[in-house]
């Protein structure tokens, strides 16, 4: 299978469910503020406060859909030190693609589900330490794989903490698909084995934040990212005016292993009492326009 400039091989893994880190070039390794992010980092699940319902479609051309949707929680234990997450990601691929010169596309699909598990300990009131692992396992019957595991870890802190100026910073190392393995792919050409790669990636996340006495009002986001080969590095800004509304950023070497990649977005969030609900928007092309890429996401949280 391949599409959109994506290897053979897994879709449903190779394309990530994040819409915001789609938006900021595909970066997300140290960046935990988002629950979507435990995809680049499943230490990321842990930093969030409360029940969240996230969902997403994916769009390659017309001719790839993904869907998402995740259950997650996290919250405080015993003491206000440690905070511990868990949560399930379903993620379905739909595609169509032409096989050799027919002129009629094959219909194809393939479904992953995803455990995570995370842990935050906050060594002081500046700084936190985050620790996750994910297990992953094929629920569709054309592409199967045995159980992959992802593992993650984020150091978060404050460096500057004054009256009206914020300034925190992250770091984060992820390894995916750990075991490796062989998947097998199944369609009307037979069948097709293919090696998962077992990958490092490391990330540095940094957060500058102005507030006025009614609370953050202006927020800088830069992420960076690298593969363990450091031959697909990704940087995202993301620019948040008034806590709501939210404009994107980024560029990705080698994205999916294809074509490099700028990427913009958007997002919307409301917060009501215990209720927050977010909408983002991204779209990705490659530098040689050959093919593009819109992401759509929806996110519901509740405080306990």
């Amino acid at each position: 299978m391949s599409g959109a400039g994506v290897e053979a091989g897994s879709l449903a893994l190779n394309i990530p469910p994040g819409t915001r880190s789609i938006g900021m070039g595909l970066t997300g390794t140290a960046d935990a503020g988002d629950v979507a992010n435990e995809f680049h980092n499943p230490a990321a699940l842990a930093f969030s406060n409360g029940i969240q319902l996230t969902g997403g479609h994916n769009n390659w051309k017309g001719d790839l859909n993904q869907f998402d949707f995740a259950l997650s929680t996290s919250g405080a234990i015993a003491s206000s030190r440690f905070q511990v997450g868990g949560g399930l990601f379903h993620s379905r691929t739909e595609s169509r693609e032409r096989v050799g010169n027919s002129p009629f596309k094959v219909a194809g699909n393939e479904s992953f589900m995803r455990a995570v598990m995370a842990g935050v300990w906050s060594a002081s009131e500046r700084l936190n330490v985050g620790i996750g692992a994910a297990i992953a396992w094929s629920t569709g019957n054309v592409f199967e794989t045995g159980a992959l595991c992802d593992v993650g870890a984020i150091v978060s802190g404050t460096l500057i903490a004054g009256n009206r100026l914020v300034v925190d910073c992250g770091a984060g190392i992820s390894g995916r698909n750990i075991g490796g393995g062989t998947a097998e792919l199944t369609d009307t050409s037979g069948t097709t084995r293919t090696d998962i790669d077992e990958r490092i990636y490391l990330g540095i996340n940094w957060c500058v934040s102005w507030r006025t006495d009614a609370g953050e009002r202006l927020r800088l986001a830069i992420n960076t990212d690298a593969f363990d080969d450091f031959e697909g590095p990704a940087v995202g800004a993301e620019l948040t005016v008034l806590d709501a509304l939210s404009l994107r950023g980024g560029y990705h070497d080698s994205i999916f292993r294809g074509k490099h990649a700028s990427t913009v977005g958007a997002g919307f969030e409301r917060r009501v009492d215990f209720f927050t609900f977010r909408f983002d928007y991204a779209f990705a092309e490659s530098r040689d326009g050959s093919w593009h890429f819109n992401a759509m996401g929806t996110s519901m949280s509740f405080d306990i």
